[in-house]
């Protein structure tokens, strides 16, 4: 894993980027906020998938 040391102000830092982390992030940036979404691996690609036994993308 890469350190990645970066400063930002945003409005909402999202930590997970399943399903659920990516469509809070989405409607948030909708509504005009600043969102920073964070995820250590590709985007969808763990919990969210696995515990609510759906295909996504």
């Amino acid at each position: 894993m890469t350190n990645i040391n970066v400063r930002s102000e945003v409005d909402v830092a999202v930590i997970g980027g399943g399903i659920n982390g990516a469509g809070i992030a989405r409607d948030l940036a909708g509504r005009g906020l600043s969102v920073l979404l964070c995820e250590k691996d590709d985007l969808a690609s763990h919990t969210s998938s696995a515990s609510t036994k759906l295909i996504h993308g």
